[in-house]
């Protein structure tokens, strides 16, 4: 997940990935994630590194750490009004542990969704959001369009729900704007080859998104695209831990018939 799951998936779009370290994780299988938040200054000191020195056509911002971080990010968002934002929040652990940060969470509904193109959550994320700031739990039971209308209203030109409705066979995914529904992307739901769970498949769709949008192409239309590869990477995925399978993001570069060869064996 997090910047690998970028840079491939930015790269499968034809895009050249340049990132700025918000923090660094060690993933335990059953113990959660352990995080260490980088800090704010030097956040900022790498953003202006990349800015100032090369042509940006797409943000993707994805893990913030603390509500520090929020302030630079912002900043830099500001200086380039016309280029495109996809927000791709992390607001709970791997384990479903939430951060319980109100400060983070209200530090980019303050200053970051104001500034995002799209910004795209699962709905238990979207629903976590919505949380913050509502009375009692009200928020948990809050439907994908109920949580589409909360962020746009916060500032967001678009709101993307992966996975909008759980019980459904297929996986939908649902575009929202300050009309209401865009388009709904139903894709097949693909079983994790592991037994277990997916490492990364919000961070493909999210990456994956951005650069499409770096391409020029329209929202509505990026989003079909990415929903479409990210579901292609996710057939493609591949064991890479006990009970974890990663979304094989540069599927479409694989040999057909060392594949088939490979599966026959």
């Amino acid at each position: 997940g997090g910047v690998q799951a970028d840079q491939l998936a930015c790269a499968s779009m034809g895009c050249h990935p340049a990132t700025v370290i918000t923090a660094i994780a060690a993933s335990a299988r059953d113990d959660g994630d352990v995080w260490l938040a980088i800090d704010a200054e030097l956040v900022e000191v790498q953003a202006k590194s990349v800015l100032q020195n090369m042509a940006v056509a797409a943000f993707k911002i994805g893990a913030l750490a603390d509500a520090e971080q929020v302030q630079p990010v912002a900043e830099a968002l500001a200086d380039f009004a016309d280029v495109p934002v996809v927000l791709d929040p992390v607001l709970d652990h791997s384990s479903g542990e939430e951060w319980q940060d109100d400060d983070l969470v209200e530090a980019m509904r303050e200053l970051l969704l104001p500034q995002t193109t799209v910004v795209t959550m699962n709905l238990s994320q979207a629903r976590a959001f919505a949380a913050f700031g509502e009375p009692g739990e009200a928020a948990a039971t809050f439907t994908a369009a109920e949580c589409g209308r909360h962020l746009i209203e916060a500032g967001a030109e678009y709101a993307l729900i992966s996975d909008a409705e759980p019980s459904a066979s297929m996986l939908v995914n649902l575009l929202f704007d300050e009309t209401g529904l865009v388009r709904r992307d139903a894709v097949p739901r693909i079983a994790s080859p592991a037994g277990g769970h997916f490492r990364g498949a919000g961070d493909t769709l999210s990456a994956g998104l951005a650069g499409l949008l770096a391409q020029g192409i329209d929202v509505p239309e990026a989003v079909q695209e990415a929903s479409q590869y990210t579901t292609a990477a996710l057939m493609h995925a591949f064991s890479a831990g006990l009970g974890i399978a990663v979304p094989d993001r540069l599927f479409w570069a694989g040999d057909d018939d060392e594949e088939v060869s490979r599966d026959a064996n």
